[in-house]
């Protein structure tokens, strides 16, 4: 399936939870993750740290296969 121009904005607007029209860092791995990150440090105990969040997205991408950026 391909999405729509449609599509791409109403997930887009999901996903920009301050309604600014660009997706930060915070609100990129807070619905990636799951918790919001604050400075360098997650909020959540026993957080991971910025090396962890990437590999953790590396292998989300890496699941979906070749269109793992589309299926975000």
């Amino acid at each position: 399936m391909i999405p729509t121009k449609q599509d791409l904005n109403a997930l887009f607007a999901l996903y920009d939870s301050d309604a600014s029209g660009a997706i930060d860092y915070k609100e990129f791995a807070t619905n990636m993750f799951g918790y919001a990150i604050g400075g360098n440090t997650p909020m959540k105990a026993g957080g991971n740290t910025g090396d962890q969040l990437v590999e953790r997205l590396r292998k989300k991408l890496a699941s979906r296969g070749a269109r793992g950026i589309i299926g975000l």
